[in-house]
This record gives structure tokens, C-alpha cells and sequence, in this order.
């Protein structure tokens, strides 16, 4: 059984996309966050913050005729921005987007930290799949470089 250490990771989109906290509670996350923010304000604010959600799939039986390729590991991504008093607040301009481990990737591979980053700046670029019912897996970051 695969354990997810942290539930929610909040990356700062710089050169090397920082990660300022992670957490499994996010209301605590976004206080880190704040805390590490308010120390360099000139830095953070105005803009914007990605907050990665790992949670566990459960088993699906799916009777549909349509082929839905998901993993165990769902990453949903979510973009924050910062504003001028230090406050993180989810950008309502922003859509969410979700990508999912396979278990072959799992079982060569853990989850890391440069996945995650990599995930961050492919989600911040828009450069993951946008297509309704496209399989949206960990494959697609494989070309991307941090």
C-alpha cells in the first residue's frame, strides 16, 4: 500500500519552483506559506502560488462504454495568488486541473519532489492536456525540465 506523506504542497513559480510548505491540512499550509511570505513581501506579492492536492483513488468499477485512464495517485493543482498584504486567496481566474500516477510509474518510481515540481511548471506553463476525456498521466511531464 502506498502512503502519501504530505496531502497538500504549496510552490512558489520562481526559476526553480520552490516548495514554501506542505502540509496535510490546507488552512494550515496557507499560514506557512503566509508566515514565509510575509518575510520577503517584495518577492511574493502580486504573484501567483500553486497548491498540489495528493489523494488516493479508490477502486472504480467502470461499466461505461468510454475508456477513463486514471492511476492510485490523483494530483489536483489549483493556482493562488498572492495579494499586496501578504494574504493567499485562490485565483478565481484560474481552472483546476488534475493528472494521475499510474501504477507502473509507482512501482519504478516514487513520488518526488522534482515530479512535483515539474508538475508545478507544466500546470503553470499550461502545458498539460487540456482535452476533456484525455488520459491526463504522469507520462507528460517526463519532457519537462526544471
Amino acid at each position: 500500500m502506498l502512503n502519501i506523506k504530505y496531502k497538500y504542497y504549496l510552490i512558489f513559480p520562481n526559476k526553480k519552483y520552490k516548495i514554501l510548505a506542505k502540509n496535510n491540512n490546507l488552512r494550515i499550509l496557507l499560514k506557512e506559506g503566509k508566515d514565509k511570505i510575509l518575510n520577503k513581501k517584495d518577492k511574493y506579492v502580486d504573484n501567483k502560488m500553486i497548491v498540489l492536492k495528493l489523494t488516493k483513488q479508490k477502486e472504480v468499477i467502470n461499466k461505461s462504454k468510454i475508456k477513463l485512464y486514471t492511476g492510485p495517485i490523483k494530483v489536483e493543482m489549483f493556482s493562488y495568488k498572492v495579494s499586496k498584504r501578504g494574504t493567499i486567496k485562490l485565483d478565481e481566474k484560474s481552472k483546476s486541473n488534475l493528472l494521475f500516477y499510474t501504477q507502473k510509474y509507482l512501482d519504478k518510481n516514487k513520488i518526488n519532489m522534482t515530479d512535483l515540481k515539474k508538475i508545478a511548471k507544466a500546470f503553470y506553463n499550461d502545458k498539460l492536456e487540456k482535452r476533456l476525456l484525455a488520459p491526463k498521466l504522469i507520462d507528460q511531464i517526463k519532457k519537462i525540465n526544471i
